[in-house]
């Protein structure tokens, strides 16, 4: 009888610790639940709490700045990250291929801009973010600008006169903000003040010339009207979709991260 007794008071123990154990996998799961909320549908499409919070923490990261997690801001990452989902949904539908840039370049681009791999890796580590993280994120800016390129580049027509305009106004930006001696496309042969004849300072300050100029403003002012074309697609786009914004989603947080 006693061992019976004893076994009987074992098993309610363990039971009493399944349910505990239970209790507590549950509380921790609604607890996830509760902290990934959904911020926004787009179709069928969700957008979660939480991606609103990487969204500002690499952001925050690559701009050197504070961890901004104020409404406002969290309303901008849900507002930028709809337009990602947009552009993949049509990319999808439209058969458009977006070629994947090469991740470990674009992360390399953000490494050199710190003194050591250790820096880095520790301002990672202070934003609460991981290296694919960062990664993800610079890939789908990337996807964004090949997509505008893919759909509207062919459009984006530069007329000469525009390639003009911007020329002469680059020119005379130019002009204003370079010395008076040195505005003679390198023809000035007097010397500088370390006694070095001037028209080696000149040359390498000289205006190219429009032809010299040409590719390369045409090449920029048809990147801005793809851009342009992509702003005018997006709103449409928006107004067309179904897209929710859930407003707990959306509470302030009590402090700010680094």
């Amino acid at each position: 009888m006693y061992c019976l007794a004893q076994a009987k008071r074992g098993l309610r123990a363990a039971l009493l610790g399944v349910l505990l154990l239970v209790s507590t996998r549950a509380n921790a799961f609604a607890q996830t639940i509760t902290l990934d909320r959904t911020a926004v549908t787009v179709g069928r499409e969700v957008i979660a709490e939480s991606q609103l919070i990487l969204e500002l923490k690499v952001t925050a990261f690559l701009d050197r700045l504070p961890v901004d997690l104020s409404p406002a801001a969290k309303r901008k990452a849900a507002e930028r990250l709809v337009d990602q989902t947009l552009i993949l949904q049509e990319s999808a539908e439209s058969r458009l291929e977006l070629p994947a840039p090469d991740p470990v370049a674009l992360v390399n681009q953000v490494k050199i801009l710190y003194p050591s791999e250790a820096q880095y890796r520790a301002d990672l580590e202070r934003y609460g973010i991981t290296e694919p993280e960062l990664s993800a994120h610079l890939v789908a800016g990337m996807q964004t600008l090949t997509f505008a390129d893919l759909r509207f580049r062919a459009a984006a027509q530069v007329s000469e006169e525009a390639l003009h305009d911007y020329y002469d106004k680059i020119t005379k930006a130019r002009q204003i903000m370079t010395p008076p001696h040195l505005l003679n496309n390198g023809e000035n042969k007097g010397q500088n003040d370390s006694g070095q004849p001037q028209s080696v300072k000149a040359a390498s300050d000289r205006v190219p010339t429009f032809d010299e100029s040409r590719a390369e403003i045409e090449t920029l002012l048809a990147g801005q009207k793809s851009l342009d074309a992509l702003d005018e697609w997006l709103k449409t786009s928006r107004a067309a979709a179904r897209i929710e914004f859930h407003e707990r989603a959306f509470a302030s947080e009590p402090a700010p991260l680094p």
